[in-house]
């Protein structure tokens, strides 16, 4: 009798751990889609703004960039 007892004492902890186990993920998952949803709001927001301003970078400006200079500031020779 004992042994059948310690053997459902156990079934019923792990079962209670896998659930709260799921649980947890699940809740991952709806707080990662929140996110997600709200990255995706915003990125409509930026891109609906009529007043927003597209910059482009050459090549060149690029590597000054990477270099620490300023875009388009002026080389001394």
């Amino acid at each position: 009798m004992s042994k059948a007892l310690t053997i459902s004492f156990i079934a019923a902890v792990g079962l209670v751990g896998y659930i709260a186990y799921q649980q947890s993920v699940i809740k991952q998952q709806k707080e990662m889609n929140q996110v997600i949803s709200d990255a995706k709001q915003s990125l409509q927001q930026i891109e609906s703004n009529p007043n927003r301003k597209i910059i482009q970078i050459d090549s060149t400006q690029q590597s000054n960039v990477t270099n620490g200079t300023l875009m388009g500031e002026a080389k001394k020779l």
